[in-house]
C-alpha cells in the first residue's frame, strides 16, 4: 500500500518567533485536525536517507487515517535546503502553509 494514502495532507512551516507554537495548539484543539503531540518532528531536515524511513514518519500519525485533515508544523523546514525538495518528493500532493512576522518585531520578541 502506498504510504501517501496515509500521508498528511499539510506541512506547516514559518520562521521562529512566528506563532507557530500558537498555530500548532490551536490545530491541535480542532476536532477534525490531527496533529502529532510531537510540534518539531524535523523528519525531512534531519535525517540523510529517509527514503526507506516513511513509515517512521507515518507512525506519528498512526490512528488518524480517518481524520480529515492532519499535518505537521516544523519552522526549521524553511530554512533547511533540502526540506522542500524532501517534502515535495515524498508528499507531492501536501499543502504547505508559512507562518511569517515582520523582522523588526521578531527581533524585539
Amino acid at each position: 500500500m502506498s504510504h501517501r494514502l496515509f500521508a498528511p495532507p499539510f506541512v506547516g512551516l514559518g520562521a521562529p518567533k512566528a506563532a507557530t507554537t500558537w498555530l500548532f495548539h490551536c490545530l491541535q484543539e480542532h476536532p477534525s485536525v490531527f496533529i502529532p503531540d510531537e510540534k518539531e518532528i524535523g523528519f525531512f531536515s534531519y535525517l540523510d536517507d529517509i527514503d526507506g524511513r516513511m513509515p517512521e514518519y507515518l507512525s506519528y500519525f498512526r490512528g488518524a487515517e480517518s481524520t480529515p485533515a492532519k499535518g505537521e508544523i516544523f519552522v526549521m523546514y524553511l530554512s533547511n535546503p533540502l526540506a522542500a525538495e524532501r517534502i515535495k518528493r515524498h508528499l507531492p500532493d501536501a499543502k504547505l502553509f508559512l507562518s511569517l512576522r515582520n523582522p523588526v518585531e521578531q527581533i524585539y520578541s
